[in-house]
């Protein structure tokens, strides 16, 4: 599976290149411009093939591609200067027009797919699951000397369900985890009856409920309510439900337990069983904790010594967020699909301009070419939805880095054209060849750099 997630990766990258470099090519023919090689890829050429007056390649490296347009290199010998077809002997408008297709092709791609995909599906929105993920584990601390993976998703610390990261915090600033165990014999059985969080005759209530010790169990008769989540009790069938004082009744609906949302039967059972492994581990004097974790479909026990002091680790933590479709009527899912590439656009150069500002964090996080095949790795093979709407915010993050006015850029060519434009004079060709030439290297050592610190992520 992982294999074939970064082989989707690079065919979906391949084709947004494919797409954009078609931009340039198409725009190229209508503006009566002879172009003479289209490639996908840098390199070695791996495939090619001449049709007419163009030959089409595909070429070893897949992180870009070209479209090559006779007289489009301004330092270039030509034996006939004043052939209509050449690059330079077209209107500057149409010229411009050639180099902004290739962007402009991507952010119609974003546009066109991403209305299809919200008129279909409805509009995206993110809704947070149980657990944390366990990432970037920091070597020889109390989570790599316990056996804790990068990936692992922590959902119980000592039977107490792990929601989220303010639970686990929680965990640490309320109960000292890791420090020493539960000496006071009435907190250490309170750790048997799970905290419930109930709606009774319409009010939010918190209780504290007994299970059996042999089963686990409550003692309840549960159903799902036809409106509103939680699971609502039914009937109270037998001991420890029946004799409970201030327990649950019948007409009780549970929301909550233990801090974890529960929306089935089964997840309450769940709950209940953790509850009472907490409790076991608590009367025992250890400086460890015990962590239940999913690992690639199983799971995994695992005892970790906090830091005595802080309570710390070793790991970074990230939240779980599950994509999810909510329609909102046609016409407004469809707008919000033509609007996406905007407000990612926006987002993106926001994120741009925190990066140049010195924010850190974004300075870190910075990913190449490597780093974003590695996250649509992820993301090709965790379904259709999100595969496509990754490809989507990829083909506007394309499209938008493109028309940037940097040199050597598809922007920074058209800033060039612009003054020539406005002034009625170009820009020496020998200065803008120049121009083009540093730029180009600066940023393939850019790329160079960001891809160094993306493959020490991935083997670290």
């Amino acid at each position: 599976m992982s294999i074939l997630g970064y082989v989707l990766a690079i065919i979906a990258l391949g084709f947004l290149i494919a797409i954009h470099e078609a931009g340039h090519m198409m725009v190229a023919r209508w503006s009566g411009m002879r172009v003479l090689r289209y490639s996908v890829g840098f390199g070695k050429v791996l495939w090619s093939k001449t049709k007419g007056e163009t030959t089409y390649q595909l070429a070893l490296i897949p992180f870009g591609g070209f479209v090559e347009i006779d007289g489009m290199n301004p330092v270039e010998e030509r034996e006939d200067p004043d052939d209509p077809r050449l690059f330079d002997n077209r209107s500057v408008w149409a010229r411009i027009a050639v180099i902004a297709a290739g962007p402009v092709t991507n952010f119609l791609f974003a546009l066109i797919f991403a209305a299809l995909l919200f008129g279909s599906l409805g509009q995206p929105r993110y809704i947070a699951k149980p657990g944390v993920t366990l990432k970037k584990i920091t070597k020889d601390k109390p989570a790599e000397r316990a056996g804790i993976k990068s990936g692992d998703v922590l959902t119980h610390v000592d039977g107490f369900a792990i929601d989220g990261l303010a639970t686990y915090k929680g965990c640490l600033s309320r109960w000292k985890i890791g420090f020493r165990h539960e000496p006071n014999a009435e907190k250490r059985e309170a750790l048997k009856r799970p905290t419930l969080e109930i709606l009774r005759s319409g009010q939010k209530q918190s209780i504290r409920q007994p299970l059996d010790p042999k089963t686990n169990l409550i003692g309840v008769v549960l159903v799902r309510p036809k409106k509103g989540g939680g699971v609502r009790v039914e009937k109270i069938a037998r001991e420890p439900a029946i004799s409970a004082k201030d327990g649950l009744q019948v007409g009780d609906t549970i929301l909550v337990a233990n801090g974890r949302p529960i929306a089935s039967a089964s997840e309450l059972k769940d709950v209940c069983e953790r509850a009472y492994e907490g409790f076991r581990w608590a009367g025992k004097e250890r400086k460890v904790v015990r962590f239940t974790l999913q690992r690639e479909g199983d799971t995994v026990y695992r005892e970790v010594a906090p830091n005595k002091h802080t309570g710390n680790i070793g790991v970074q933590l990230t939240g779980i967020r599950v994509l999810t479709w909510k329609h909102k009527g046609v016409g407004a899912d469809v707008w919000a699909g033509l609007t996406f590439p905007v407000r990612q656009s926006g987002k993106m150069l926001g994120g741009l301009k925190k990066l140049f500002g010195g924010d850190k964090k974004v300075r870190e996080g910075a990913s190449g070419p490597v780093g974003i095949v590695a996250y649509m790795k992820q993301e090709m093979v965790a379904g259709p939805d999100r595969a496509l709407l990754i490809v989507i915010i990829l083909s506007t993050l394309l499209g938008l880095f493109n028309l940037l006015p940097v040199p050597a850029l598809d922007g920074g060519r058209v800033v060039f054209l612009l003054i020539a434009a406005i002034t009625r004079r170009r820009v020496s060709p020998a200065v803008e060849n120049m121009i083009h030439t540093v730029s180009f290297f600066l940023l393939l050592a850019l790329m160079a750099l960001l891809t160094y610190r993306d493959i020490l992520r991935l083997f670290s």
